[in-house]
């Protein structure tokens, strides 16, 4: 595996959660290593990042070999603390809830580096959503266990009970909503193309049981430094901020790179040369979240096509439509019947 790969991707930890979980499913070690180019040995060095395909591939395996709808809240009730990098132990000394969440989105680098957990104000309530590049490669199941994750944190963790009013998920309609409204406590919508919590303010700003501003403070240093040992060039507050900044423009239906690398706090020209280090170019980032919503926008059937069009800032329908066809070899419509 080359440097790159080594440096990008989610850590074993992670990944070896879900490995285990495979085999309590019933796949095979040699199955599951073959689909995710992994190999049992690899996954035993704590250090070690794997590139997200490997976990993409693993997940759709483990989703094609066992129908059950109810996949995601399964993983999530039988895995350990350590899915989280450490993270939730930190969390619990945060003086509210709002403070212990603003600390994973802070630190989500350490669980992934294509992983974007992020808070919204917005007018009423505080929105927290988990994104990934891959979401629509998978019906957004990784990102879905994120929140699962979330949820578990704010109540097993932190001790707060009433803090969701309602949960967006991308999961297909044929999921088990029932058990996952028993889960979250809340109305849960499905075949979103989102996956998001809405979180009650009260809650997000009361403090918690075992807030301690000096133990926050350590740990909240201890990971920065671990921010930096993962790469001195900080690739959260670089890279990851710019991958950010295109997730939290599209909300606005605003793609154009200006706009981003203000949201980054770059200039245009430090955009463009952190993307081109990093081997993208700012244009090709940005059109990896435009196409990403653009195919999860197809699958709501609700929508018309000059609606995506205008949702994603194209000039016209027909433009969308040239645009769409030439990076993926299909027409929006055509890509539409193959999702029903």
């Amino acid at each position: 595996m080359s440097d790159r790969n080594q440096r990008s991707g989610l850590f074993s930890g992670l990944f070896a959660v879900v490995f285990a979980f495979g085999q309590s499913r019933g796949l095979g070690i040699d199955d599951m290593a073959a689909a995710s180019g992994v190999s049992p040995l690899e996954i035993m060095n704590p250090d070690k990042r794997f590139p997200d395909r490997a976990m993409l591939a693993l997940w759709k395996l483990i989703i094609k070999t066992d129908k059950d709808s109810t996949l995601p809240l399964k993983f999530v009730q039988g895995a350990p603390m350590t899915v989280y990098a450490g993270l939730a132990e930190g969390a619990r000394f945060a003086d509210t809830l709002g403070t212990a969440l603003e600390h994973m989105t802070r630190n989500d680098v350490l669980i992934g580096d294509r992983v974007a957990i992020n808070i919204r104000q917005a007018p009423d309530t505080p929105i927290l959503s988990v994104r990934h590049p891959l979401d629509i490669e998978d019906d957004g199941y990784l990102s879905a266990i994120g929140v699962f994750l979330i949820n578990r944190l704010i109540r097993d963790v932190l001790g707060v009970d009433d803090a969701p009013v309602s949960v967006r998920l991308r999961l297909p309609p044929s999921a088990a909503k029932e058990e996952f409204e028993a889960f979250f406590q809340c109305p849960v919508q499905l075949a979103e193309t989102v996956n998001e919590i809405e979180l009650n303010r009260g809650a997000y700003e009361r403090e918690i049981n075992h807030a301690n501003a000096e133990l926050f403070a350590y740990v909240d240093a201890y990971f920065a430094r671990r921010r930096e040992v993962l790469d001195p060039s900080h690739p959260k507050s670089r890279l990851q901020r710019l991958r950010d900044a295109i997730v939290e423009q599209s909300i606005s239906s605003d793609y154009t790179a200006g706009s981003v690398a203000k949201r980054a706090n770059l200039s245009l020209r430090s955009a463009q040369r952190l993307a081109l280090k990093e081997g993208f170019t700012l244009q090709k980032l940005i059109d990896e979240v435009r196409f990403e919503n653009a195919k999860a926008m197809l699958e709501n059937f609700d929508l018309s096509i000059n609606q995506i069009a205008n949702a994603l800032s194209y000039s016209d329908d027909r433009s969308f439509r040239r645009a769409f066809k030439r990076k993926t070899g299909m027409s929006p419509t055509d890509y539409r019947k193959s999702r029903q």
